[in-house]
């Protein structure tokens, strides 16, 4: 009963992420995120637009607090983290919370990583939190996963005023 649950909400935010970013002019790749090409890049100023939480700035910010409320008071959510690499590929880190979160890690726009649209381009895993890790700066990692591995790739770094 609970895969079915997790099924169907899967289902379900990949119709949201697909339509929303089938009206921005933007195709969708298998987990609903936005395929970055030469002719119709996926751009920071879009992710922006989209809600994409950006990594390296203050953008939408707020967003990823609340998701944080929302995960410690139980509600389902999902929020989309976009990191851009120096050639302007965007890396998506999704996370969906419905009793734990599932984290999918999303590296097929980065022509330069070598498995470009391979199978390996797409890894997910489900933790059971998302805690502060206080280093030199503020940061959030992924905690309690199933296959740390993954995990690792989800560090947010949020830049103190």
């Amino acid at each position: 009963m609970k895969i079915r649950i997790h099924f169907l909400f899967f289902a379900f935010l990949l119709l949201i992420l697909s339509a929303c970013n089938d009206n921005d002019g933007f195709k969708t790749n298998i987990v609903g995120n936005p395929v970055h090409t030469l002719e119709n890049p996926y751009t920071a100023e879009e992710a922006a637009k989209n809600g994409d939480i950006l990594v390296g700035t203050q953008e939408n910010l707020e967003r990823f607090y609340d998701f944080l409320r929302n995960v410690e008071e139980g509600k389902s959510d999902l929020i989309r983290v976009t990191y851009y690499t120096h050639e302007g590929a965007p890396i998506y880190h999704n996370l969906v919370f419905n009793e734990r979160i599932e984290y999918t890690f999303d590296y097929t726009q980065d022509a330069y990583s070598g498995s470009n649209n391979s199978p390996d381009s797409i890894q997910s895993t489900y933790c059971s939190g998302l805690i502060q890790d206080d280093t030199e700066k503020e940061a959030y990692v992924l905690t309690g996963c199933e296959y740390e591995h993954i995990s690792r790739n989800f560090r947010l770094v949020v830049s103190k005023n």
